[in-house]
């Protein structure tokens, strides 16, 4: 037990603002300024009801976290999974929402930021195809817009072995209003 609590101590002891602690019988992590871990960031922001969609600067704080990518992306261990099913389904219960108010209100650029999000997390999801198209064409990037689109129809193609059934000349802010008025 002992060797390898020094590996532990060791192996912390090369990060900064992480330090092993033993106190009454028990060890703890403690967690310095200079430390940052998204997975104990996000667990902050959300509270203990971790069911609840963030609303406000916490919801704008967990876009940036959750622009880094899929939540433990990689990891693929057994006790992680609920952790990572519990990230995605806030991602997808609740971007479409802010997605769909900020292509309302002309926030374009948030929009973009939104779908990269469900694209990490859900990269078929039509809904943030159409909203990306829409607000990059409002942005005056068409380019990036069929870039985005042609990268979507080439997944699409080789998941599903056939062709998008969506052109890109019929995307338009009406197909957005029309598909989610």
């Amino acid at each position: 037990k002992g060797v390898v609590i020094n590996h532990i101590r060791k192996i912390l002891h090369e990060l900064d603002g992480v330090e092993l602690l033993y106190e009454k019988g028990r060890f703890r992590l403690v967690f310095g300024d200079a430390f940052y871990c998204d997975y104990i960031d996000y667990y902050g922001l959300i509270g203990e009801k971790k069911t609840l969609v963030p609303k406000g600067d916490n919801f704008e704080k967990c876009v940036k976290i959750w622009m880094r990518g899929r939540f433990l992306d990689g990891i693929g261990h057994e006790a992680l999974d609920a952790d990572k099913c519990q990230m995605d389904h806030m991602v997808i219960s609740s971007v479409p929402i802010a997605m769909e108010e900020a292509y309302r209100t002309g926030n374009y650029m948030q929009v973009i930021r939104l779908c990269q999000v469900l694209f990490h997390v859900d990269s078929f999801n039509e809904s943030a195809l159409l909203y990306y198209v829409c607000a990059c064409k409002n942005l005056g990037h068409s380019k990036e817009a069929l870039k985005r689109y042609q990268q979507f129809v080439e997944s699409y193609k080789k998941a599903m072995n056939e062709p998008y059934p969506v052109e890109y000349e019929s995307i338009s802010p009406l197909s957005v209003h029309y598909r989610f008025p």
